[in-house]
């Protein structure tokens, strides 16, 4: 027998065929939602994965899946920088290390304009960089953060273990896999400048569809590579669940890709009396006790 959390969705699947579910996402897809209100999209989605039944209600099958990142787990962001002289203004308070203000925060994968929520990557220091499109020659800072807490988060296109649910049905799985592909393109998606607006689909799905209880953010493929994931953290649970370490600025001397060197300059850690982050040199005693680890992984 399947798990419980998979039960509802069996019945869904064996009423509809995999060519009429491929066709309401391909039909879902073409949609143009620019002119649209969040409830007629909310409506679309709906819509697109639910059946009805005998009674006259409706299956509706998103499958909202959780999982853990285990404390001391440590989490990177990235902010590209227009130098690599410190002290300036970009970096003036211990603020500037978290989510943006909310006058400068435009819609997002996860959140709406005026929204701050903190987007961040577990453990690969390059997706963090790449995800904000550092290029060759680009300073930025490498913010560093380490878990205190385990920390919850709802998986969104994320691989399912199907045999951990004990589901052996071949057609059952391939049609929740178009379902899960779905959700990995929607959630991995490029949105250029202009087009933020197709951040409508995955902001709703994520907060009416993927937001369980006590969770403390959202795990979703990276644009870069769809192995990683981004952890974008509900307001104020990334100030509970992690530490600050500090940041590292750093330069990217080639085009980056996995393997490309990147350059640490300087460290910041810690604050002075005034809140303004405190500058230290690589080599150093910060260096060797706070920051040993990380410079390892992005030279």
């Amino acid at each position: 027998m399947p798990a419980p959390m998979f039960d509802h969705i069996h019945e869904f699947l064996k009423k509809i065929e995999k060519k009429e579910l491929a066709r309401r996402i391909d039909a879902f897809l073409s949609i143009d939602i620019k002119s649209l209100s969040d409830e007629e999209i909310r409506k679309l989605i709906y819509d697109t994965f639910s059946i009805s039944r005998e009674d006259g209600s409706n299956y509706f099958i998103l499958l909202p899946e959780s999982g853990y990142y285990k404390k001391g787990t440590i989490f990177y962001r990235v902010r590209k920088s227009k130098t690599h002289i410190y002290p300036n203004d970009e970096f003036a308070s211990v603020n500037d290390f978290w989510e943006p203000p909310a006058e400068k925060t435009k819609y997002g994968r996860i959140n709406k304009d005026n929204e701050p929520l903190l987007y961040t990557t577990p453990a690969v220091p390059y997706i963090a960089a790449a995800e904000t499109g550092v290029r060759k020659n680009d300073f930025f800072y490498l913010i560093v953060y380490d878990a205190v807490d385990d920390i919850h988060v709802s998986k969104i296109g994320c691989d399912i273990d199907y045999k951990k649910y004990n589901i052996k049905d071949v057609s059952l799985i391939e049609k929740y896999e178009l379902i899960n592909n779905f959700l990995k393109d929607e959630f991995s998606r490029r949105v250029e400048a202009g087009t933020e607006y197709l951040y409508k689909t995955s902001e709703i799905i994520a907060k009416d569809f993927f937001d369980l209880p006590e969770i403390d953010g959202w795990c979703y493929p990276s644009i870069k590579d769809k192995t990683s994931y981004n952890v974008c953290f509900h307001p104020c649970q990334a100030k509970k669940k992690m530490m600050l370490r500090g940041a590292i600025i750093c330069k990217c001397i080639q085009e980056l890709k996995v393997d490309s060197e990147i350059c640490p300059a300087c460290i910041l850690c810690g604050f002075d009396n005034d809140g303004r982050p405190l500058l230290h040199k690589l080599g150093g005693e910060i260096h060797g006790k706070i920051f040993s680890d990380i410079i390892r992984a992005v030279k």
